[in-house]
Parts: C-alpha cells; sequence; structure tokens
C-alpha cells in the first residue's frame, strides 16, 4: 500500500475503531436486581419451588399445578444468578440473558419442547433494563407464571394464555444491564491490547501530519 492521504485515513480509521473495541473489553456488562443494584440479577427458566424444570402450559392453558418458581440448581423461589452476553445479529450488537452455562434462557427448558422452549424469556431493550415476559398470577409476586399483561403497569397478574407474543408483552422489570471493570490478567491484556492500538493511531496519525505538511512544503515551491 502506497503511503498516500487517502491510505493514511482509511488505515486510522481502521485503528481507531481497533481501538475502541479494546476500550470496551477493559469492562464486562453484567446484570443487577432492578431494585437493589448491589445485588446481582436472579432468574431462569420456569420450575416448581424444588427448582425441577417444568412446563410453562398444560395443554393449551397455564400449567397452573406447579410452574411457580424457577428452574434451579441451588434456589427454586429465587433462581441462579444470571449473565448477559452480547451477539451480532443483521440488526447490530444486541444482549442476551443467559444462565451459568451461556445459554440464552428460554421460558421453559428447551428439553420439554414446543413453542415456550424457543422463546426467549427475557429481552434487554434500549434502555438498559431486562425485562421478564412473565408475571405472577397473584399480587406480591405469589401464584404460576402467566405472561405479562402489557395494558397493565408492570405486567400486572398476567392475561389469558396465548401463544402469539412480541416485544411489548415483555413489560416487567427485571433488572438493569451495568458495566464492571475486568480484573487481574484479563485486565492486564486488554489494557496491553489498549495501549499498543493507542500506539499505532498515534504513529499513524503523525505520518499523516508529516505527509502533509510536505505536501503544504511543495505547493509553497512551485508558486
Amino acid at each position: 500500500m502506497s503511503l498516500s492521504v487517502s491510505n493514511l485515513l482509511i488505515s486510522i480509521g481502521v485503528a481507531y475503531d481497533a481501538q475502541l473495541k479494546a476500550a470496551d473489553n477493559l469492562f464486562f456488562s453484567a446484570a443487577v436486581d432492578i431494585e437493589d443494584p448491589t445485588r446481582p440479577m436472579f432468574g431462569g427458566a420456569v420450575g416448581d419451588v424444588n427448582g425441577n424444570p417444568v412446563s410453562f402450559n398444560s395443554g393449551g392453558a397455564y400449567n397452573t399445578s406447579d410452574c411457580m418458581g424457577y428452574k434451579s440448581i441451588n434456589n427454586g423461589i429465587d433462581g441462579d444468578p444470571i449473565t448477559i452476553r452480547q451477539i451480532a445479529t443483521a440488526d447490530g450488537p444486541r444482549y442476551q440473558v443467559t444462565d451459568g452455562a451461556g445459554k440464552e434462557i428460554m421460558v421453559h427448558d428447551p428439553t420439554l419442547g414446543g413453542v415456550w422452549a424457543t422463546t426467549p424469556r427475557y429481552v434487554v431493550k434500549s434502555d438498559g433494563s431486562v425485562y421478564d415476559v412473565l408475571t405472577h398470577s397473584a399480587a406480591g409476586g405469589t401464584g404460576y407464571w402467566k405472561i405479562c399483561d402489557k395494558a397493565t403497569l408492570n405486567g400486572g397478574t398476567g392475561k389469558a394464555y396465548t401463544t402469539t407474543i412480541d416485544l411489548s408483552d415483555y413489560c416487567r422489570p427485571a433488572g438493569r444491564i451495568t458495566f464492571k471493570a475486568k480484573e487481574g490478567a484479563t485486565l492486564a491484556r486488554a489494557q496491553d491490547e489498549l495501549q499498543r492500538l493507542t500506539g499505532v493511531v498515534q504513529l499513524l496519525t503523525r505520518l499523516l501530519e508529516g505527509v502533509q505538511d510536505e505536501s503544504r512544503g511543495f505547493n509553497s515551491i512551485i508558486r
């Protein structure tokens, strides 16, 4: 590649983009409780109060018998700490709400099959909050799980059973995305990469300034 202004500008743009991505790597995304940001967000696929996976539906209706908790190896009442993963899509990057194994959390366990085995339980919206598509059938967070009623504040106590939902049905705030600094060796590697790319951007910028200075000097001579 020849040392031209246009080539240098392209190289600076590429290096600057890499620098921004390296700066992002100094932090990782995490979900915290919507009411207490000092606590992680807990959740999971639906389960019984003992943490066993159960079906969200019973035929063409809600499962009202034992679908009251979370699938969990630790706490069927509150669920397990959830994680956040950023993925690239055709519409740009988006966040997935995942379990401890890094798998996106569905309404009910994928091994149970059916539409709810492939329907995400949570979505992250543009305000940085994590929204649940489910709410409890009784006030105060008790009763079996139902689909949120978007016509009621925070999903209310749910609506009639249906298998047709859209983004607006995810309306019960359950958590919020935050960013935390990496630590230890992971942070050191990210800092080294950022420092290296910062040096590349600075070098390319100086080269561009040098080429522009030479061009101005040459123009002054031929006048």
